[in-house]
């Protein structure tokens, strides 16, 4: 009964150590997919984009506008200086900032022109 019960037990520790080994390669797998197809450090989520308060002058009419404006379009940083750059058929934007002041600058052109730009601040 003796050499029942040893070699039962000698069986299940093989067993076990054969599925610890499965274990840690799974774990080990898992976490190079984590960290192949994880968002890389220097692209944002895209629920945080920044907000600035935005003070525009019309370039035609003189007319000034101060109003909140939340930043898309592609964005691109060196070090503390963001862009964000956005364009289609009728004209582009494009607004840089300090982080660390939260200051910056806005132009935004249609085809040919610019027809308004100003300056941000506050942008978090």
């Amino acid at each position: 009964m003796k050499q029942l019960v040893l070699a039962s037990l000698l069986a299940f520790s093989f067993g076990v150590s054969a599925y610890s080994v499965n274990i840690e390669e799974l774990t080990s797998f898992e976490n190079q997919m984590r960290d192949r197809f994880s968002m890389p450090q220097g692209i944002p989520k895209a629920n945080s984009a920044p907000t600035c308060m935005v003070n525009m002058t019309n370039g035609k009419t003189g007319k000034q506008t101060r109003t909140r404006m939340k930043l898309i379009g592609e964005h691109t940083q060196k070090g503390t200086e963001h862009t964000y750059h956005e364009e289609d058929k009728t004209g582009s934007t494009t607004v840089w900032f300090d982080s660390r002041s939260g200051k910056g600058q806005i132009s935004i052109m249609d085809t040919q022109e610019v027809i308004a730009s100003g300056t941000v601040s506050n942008c978090k």
